[in-house]
């Protein structure tokens, strides 16, 4: 068998010397190659870590989040549900409430009405004479019906103006007027009726 060694007669061989240098150059490159190759994968390995503890992140502020709004709507649910429990004894406190004014505006009514009649009646008794006297002095919702008797026929007619013509008073009507005398006490006197308002008439 016979062997060429064509790079050595080609002159394209390497002495033993040049084949160690470009051994170790190859060396060199292999380890240079190899540490880039090595950062190249370290970046490719830590990226997605760094992506990995960014959305962890958010995540994590997006979980708080979510927590805060759940607790707020558990809030706005519990005062909801306390509004529903409350809503009954709101109505009845509202129905009390109206009865309560509806009372106290009676009573203002009552209030209004008996202080009219006392400065009613205030004012029939100063401005009756003397010789007039009643049996029954009745006063409902500011009309006032007066029953009484007079010691002389003559006595009426005094009486009648000082009533009507007396600011506080209204609508003076004589009901009855006896021209003869009814003996009260031993005493002859003179039955009357009369009917008036008290305040001004309404027109």
């Amino acid at each position: 068998m016979i062997k060429v060694n064509l790079l050595r007669s080609t002159g394209l061989g390497a002495s033993p010397s040049t084949m160690m240098g470009t051994s170790a150059g190859f060396e060199a490159s292999a380890a240079n190659d190899q540490k880039v190759a090595i950062g190249k994968l370290l970046v490719l390995l830590i990226f997605p870590l760094l992506i990995y503890a960014y959305e962890y992140s958010n995540l994590s502020t997006l979980t708080e989040q979510k927590a805060a709004a759940e607790a707020e709507a558990q809030k706005i649910e519990d005062k909801k549900k306390s509004f529903g429990e409350a809503a009954p004894r709101v109505e009845k406190y509202k129905a009390q409430k109206a009865k309560i004014d509806r009372q106290m505006a009676v009573i203002r009514v009552l209030a209004k009405n008996r202080l009219q009649a006392v400065k009613a009646l205030d004012a029939i008794q100063e401005l009756t004479p003397s010789q007039i006297w009643y049996s029954s002095l009745v006063i409902d919702n500011g009309d006032v019906v007066a029953q009484g008797f007079a010691t002389s026929y003559g006595d009426f007619q005094p009486y009648y103006n000082r009533i009507s013509s007396s600011p506080i008073f209204s609508g003076f009507l004589p009901i009855k007027q006896e021209s003869n005398p009814t003996d009260v006490n031993g005493r002859p006197a003179y039955k009357f009726e009369v009917r008036f308002h008290i305040g001004k008439a309404e027109t």
